[in-house]
């Protein structure tokens, strides 16, 4: 832990008259919970809270900030109100708060009396803001416009992206919505997991596709049930060159396919 130096000095009102018996209030930032500010260097001795000016308007010229600590800083008068000081800062240093924005500064969906700073993040949101390359969204990411253009990796894909796999091969939840593609000339096998290995949403449907030359054989994994559509019979299904299937979740461990080139 090392400090901040932040500088006070003398202090005058909005009339230039001196700041006599004014009060400097550091709290975390985001909060209304005070927190310490030093009298020294090694962050050993504290101030009172709040820090109360001279006659001259005077404070401490210098006050010590630990950098592991988010201040606000507020001045007021002495009969001041700190819902409208004399100066402010919302955000003195850039340490990391663990601060939440509670109900009390929402107002017909605006953040009211305090700010929200880049790592402050409100648990009324109940998802941590992704704003940059590299984070990562908790939530569940939805589009509320129609897209002029289609793009691989764009969220709510429009398109079903191709997984080629010509070896012996087991889905995988990255597989819903997509086409898995066999291109080889060799049979292989693909399997459907059960539930209890790969917990598939009922309803999930998977592409199948084979333009090689070697026959595909959709087999089940244990307890996996899956019927060709309009037929009872719960077996593996062949999928011929140029095959084309939709494989979809219809109930638990029970899968429907329907398409051409199926045996």
């Amino acid at each position: 832990m090392s400090f901040i130096p932040f500088y006070l000095g003398q202090k005058f009102d909005d009339s230039g008259a001196l700041l006599a018996g004014g009060l400097a209030y550091f709290r975390v930032s985001g909060t209304t919970t005070p927190a310490t500010v030093y009298e020294d260097a090694a962050l050993t001795d504290p101030h009172p809270y709040p820090i109360v000016a001279d006659a001259s308007g005077r404070f401490p010229p210098v006050v010590y900030l630990s950098d592991t600590v988010s201040y606000r800083y507020d001045l007021i008068a002495s009969d001041g109100d700190l819902a409208a000081p004399l100066e402010q800062s919302l955000k003195v240093n850039n340490a990391a708060s663990t601060a939440t924005i509670g109900t009390s500064n929402i107002v017909d969906g605006a953040v009211t009396a305090v700010k929200a700073a880049a790592t402050l993040v409100a648990d009324l949101l109940g998802f941590t803001p992704a704003n940059k390359a590299g984070d990562t969204f908790t939530g569940e990411v939805r589009l509320n416009y129609t897209p002029t253009g289609i793009n691989t990796d764009a969220a709510g894909f429009r398109i079903a992206p191709t997984n080629t796999q010509d070896a012996a091969y087991t889905l995988v939840m990255g597989d819903a919505g997509k086409t898995v593609l066999h291109t080889s000339g060799s049979a292989h096998a693909w399997s459907i997991p059960p539930e209890s290995s790969v917990n598939f949403p009922l309803g999930t449907v998977i592409i199948l596709s084979n333009i090689g030359s070697g026959a595909v054989t959709v087999t089940r994994g244990a307890g996996v049930a899956l019927r060709i559509a309009g037929v009872a019979t719960d077996a593996n299904v062949t999928m011929a060159q140029w095959g084309l299937a939709t494989l979809a979740k219809v109930a638990t461990d029970s899968w429907m396919i329907s398409g051409a080139g199926l045996s």
